[in-house]
């Protein structure tokens, strides 16, 4: 059996930050990256690649802080103001808040039905 381990925040002067939030960072940054080298490789627009990224990162964050207070209501009185304390994320808000803001994107966009695919299939391949 693996022994549970939980490592303390890296403080940096005045800020602390956790492990998770340090290696989920690098890896959105990797997977962006991924993504925009398969756009590159595949001829998609690179700079819609990277507008399709940031908007399904942004909405996907967005959407999993959301999905929390969504099926934890109490959650939304314990933490007022948000500052104070930060009740965590929701995967399945993520999931569906990245897909929404991904979508919102390439609407905007005026996208094709072929082009849609294509910008997903990399997003799929890049944000597993």
């Amino acid at each position: 059996m693996i022994r549970y381990v939980t490592f303390p925040p890296l403080i940096l002067g005045r800020w602390a930050v956790s492990p998770f939030a340090l290696l989920v960072s690098i890896g959105v940054l990797v997977a962006h990256l991924i993504l925009l080298g398969r756009a590159r490789r595949w001829g998609i627009r690179a700079a819609w690649a990277g507008e399709f990224s940031l908007m399904a990162v942004v909405a996907g964050f967005t959407g999993a802080v959301a999905f929390k207070f969504l099926y934890r209501p109490e959650l939304w009185l314990a933490t007022w103001p948000f500052v104070r304390s930060w009740p965590g994320i929701s995967s399945f808000g993520g999931l569906f808040g990245g897909l929404a803001g991904a979508l919102g994107c390439l609407a905007l966009r005026r996208a094709g039905a072929q082009e849609r695919w294509r910008y997903f299939d990399a997003l799929g391949f890049a944000f597993p």
